[in-house]
């Protein structure tokens, strides 16, 4: 239990009588269990008056590059003095397309079904006003939508504040799969350019030839940038050196 929900319930205690035996009666014991039951019902809240919470992304989401997610928010004033965690879950949009309204829920559903925990019990370290912000840093590993899930909590079952963000990430720059080769084929040397990963809209080749060695330099290019892979060197002869496809 965290020290505000202690404090509530500490707040319901009725002071001991003078005599030295301690008398409830029937008042003092409806308000203890009534806070008990509203202790009970407040750990599966999505959301408690005060708090806020928003996840945005700096700039655009690529397979392979590191992103960095604008995390900011608000704690009641008088509950700074409190600690209050961050945690965020990815989630694919094929499993769920809105964010379940407890922390805890997510953490599972993302660890259970392909996505992953971006971070786990951040602190949120407030201001006078009760503000705070800071950057979670993520590298997207595959291109499509993800939901990100981001929660502030109490540290035990209580979600506090929900914020959710679809990332559209973008194919990452061709990355090589197999080298490519020279082959011979019909009395000329040709450049099989090999196989690549994310999607090239181009692949190029060029020929080096250094005394009787050649091999041909492949690049591959699409939106997000380019790689470019060699094959290894083959001997050919004069002739063949002439017939470069």
């Amino acid at each position: 239990m965290n020290p505000r929900a202690l404090a509530i319930l500490l707040a319901t205690r009725p002071a001991a009588p003078t005599s030295g035996r301690r008398n409830l009666g029937r008042p003092a014991i409806l308000a203890l269990i009534l806070a008990v039951v509203a202790l009970a019902l407040g750990a599966t809240s999505a959301l408690a008056s005060g708090f806020s919470l928003k996840v945005t992304a700096q700039g655009p989401a690529t397979v392979g590059k590191p992103l960095l997610l604008n995390v900011t928010g608000t704690i009641p004033p008088e509950d700074i003095k409190y600690p209050y965690w961050f945690s965020m879950a990815a989630i694919p949009t094929t499993v769920l397309s809105t964010c379940p309204a407890d922390h805890w829920t997510a953490h599972q559903i993302a660890i259970s079904t392909g996505g992953a925990m971006i971070t786990f019990d951040q602190r949120e370290s407030a201001d006078a006003a009760g503000a705070f912000g800071f950057a979670v840093g993520a590298t997207p590993t595959a291109p499509g939508t993800v939901l990100l899930c981001g929660y502030t909590d109490d540290g035990e079952t209580q979600t506090l504040a929900v914020a959710q963000l679809l990332l559209d990430i973008r194919p990452g720059a061709p990355v090589n799969l197999s080298k490519p080769r020279v082959k011979r084929a019909h009395g000329r040397l040709v450049c099989r350019p090999g196989r690549w990963a994310n999607d090239p809209t181009s692949i190029t080749h060029r020929w080096r030839v250094r005394g009787a060695k050649v091999r041909c330099v492949v690049t591959a290019k699409n939106a997000a940038g380019a790689a470019t892979a060699a094959s290894r060197p083959v001997s050919a002869s004069r002739a063949l050196r002439h017939r470069l496809s």
